[in-house]
């Protein structure tokens, strides 16, 4: 902290001497690398404020120096932003850097640029093949801020979704969805794969998309037959986040109450829940209210609530659900029955 100190005191005059700052800017931007965060608030604030007088000193650090100096550049052109787009081209070399963390931290830089950062993509896709989790994490996070224009990283982002590390898998599924309609058709072809990671993948980020994933409906309810249960699942919670626009899959969805697996069973009660139960749910509702899992419970109880035709017949096993050892379950369902009598689908019963 001694040494921001002195930067504190001195960047106010530093900076009305142009040549000065632009000296002091790779000090700046070396605080970037510390664990204090408000130090760092105040190195990006001084960035910001110097504005293109940072650029070339940051341009040099990037080619040259140390990696702990070219880290520093890159994580003050995120700091920067769009300040910094003029720096693109360094950057986008500087992802083949010898030194992962100089790597994962340039492509931070280039998802800071969004849409504006899309002559990176081809570069972008080579990282995602990485040796270093974080890098090819960072990689697939450039690649969804890119959106729709990284349309060429879709085989590679699918390819993704087996990679070893979760955190990679995750950010794979999660960039297929934010370039959207153009990696629909793969992902409904990855719900075929042989490999069962890359079925849960797709369905995953087919959910990502939300309602605009309503065409794929058939292909997710297809997947709710899979043989492997994440894939199941995962097709369970892509439904429920789709919606109405998925109210088709409510027979499945039902049928995957009585699921073997816990957690199948949970999305589905969700996906019933979001994709507007009917009076055919009824009955696997009300089962679904003595599953040994509490979410399973507790979906199965609110869900009763949004039923019309024939919820008279819940009413005892709501009333029993009132008992239940969770709070939340019991919560549940005592809002379900206050829907039912306030809109008079069912009476009271009196004392």
């Amino acid at each position: 902290m001694a040494g921001l100190s002195l930067f504190e005191l001195a960047w106010p005059a530093l900076r009305r001497v142009p040549a000065l700052a632009r000296r002091a800017v790779p000090g700046v931007a070396r605080v970037l690398l510390g664990r204090d965060n408000d130090a760092a608030e105040w190195a990006g604030n001084a960035l910001r404020k110097l504005g293109g007088e940072a650029l070339a000193p940051l341009g040099g650090m990037l080619r040259g120096g140390d990696a702990l100096d070219r880290r520093a550049g890159a994580l003050a052109c995120e700091r920067l932003g769009l300040a910094s787009i003029a720096l693109l081209p360094v950057l986008i070399e500087t992802l083949g850097d010898a030194d992962p963390e100089v790597r994962a931290d340039v492509a931070d830089a280039l998802s800071a640029y969004g849409p504006a950062g899309v002559a990176a993509t081809s570069s972008l896709i080579e990282v995602l093949a990485d040796p270093a989790d974080r890098a090819r994490d960072r990689a697939a996070m450039a690649l969804g801020m890119i959106g729709a224009g990284s349309r060429l990283a879709i085989p590679a982002l699918v390819r993704a979704l087996v990679d070893p590390s979760p955190q990679v898998r995750t950010r794979a599924a999660w960039a297929l969805a934010r370039i959207g309609e153009e990696a629909v058709p793969p992902l409904v072809e990855s719900l075929l794969h042989a490999d069962p990671t890359i079925r849960a993948g797709a369905a995953f980020a087919l959910g990502e998309m939300d309602r605009a994933a309503a065409p794929t409906v058939p292909a997710l309810i297809a997947a709710l037959e899979d043989g492997v249960a994440n894939v199941r699942q995962q097709a369970a919670r892509a439904l429920a986040k789709i919606g109405s626009a998925a109210e088709a899959a409510v027979p499945a969805l039902m049928r995957m109450l009585a699921d073997d697996d816990q957690e199948v069973r949970q999305e589905a009660a969700v996906a019933v829940w979001n994709t507007g139960a009917d009076g055919a749910a009824l009955q696997p509702l009300m089962n679904a209210l003595y599953d040994p899992v509490i979410e399973v419970r507790k979906w199965a109880a609110v869900t009763l609530g949004a039923i019309r035709k024939g919820v008279a017949a819940a009413v005892p096993v709501l009333r029993r659900a009132l008992d239940d050892d969770d709070r939340e379950v019991r919560q549940g369902a005592a809002w379900s029955l206050g829907e039912i009598f306030r809109e008079g689908r069912a009476r009271p019963r009196r004392r």
